[in-house]
């Protein structure tokens, strides 16, 4: 029997998964919310940032192999790419935010924190029932 390469679920690609999708959540809350509020451009800009920040941490997750080459010139090599062309993402971002009146520039660098928050929220969440764990 053949595998399906899209089925076959890697420990970063779940991860991947995870985060993102928690990530999409908290942007589309947020920007409900500041549509609602009558704030469009608040909204609009942290969507933004939230999409740039999911696909920042998926082209981390997609570059991860290089980091592990052979040699150490291959690996630095490697990183700096990834790391400039994770750089480039955001910016992009910024710039479409800073260039255009319908997103808030402020609210589209907030929406980049939104993957390194569901990061952080799901390590504190983990530690939290772990301690809850060990008093019971």
């Amino acid at each position: 029997m053949r595998h399906n390469r899209t089925m076959i679920k890697t420990p970063v690609r779940q991860l991947t998964r995870r985060y993102c999708k928690g990530a999409l959540i908290i942007g589309a809350a947020t920007g409900v919310a500041a549509f609602a509020a009558g704030y469009p451009a608040v909204g609009r800009g942290g969507v933004l940032g939230t999409v740039f920040s999911m696909l920042n941490f998926i082209l981390m997750g997609a570059t991860l192999p290089w980091k592990i080459a052979v040699d150490r010139r291959r690996a630095l090599a490697g990183s700096l790419v990834s790391l400039t062309g994770r750089c480039a993402v955001m910016a992009v971002a910024l710039v479409i935010a800073a260039r255009s009146d319908r997103f808030e520039l402020w609210s589209t660098a907030a929406g980049l924190f939104a993957v390194p928050l569901c990061i952080l929220g799901d390590h504190l969440g983990q530690a939290g029932a772990r301690k809850l764990a060990i008093k019971n």
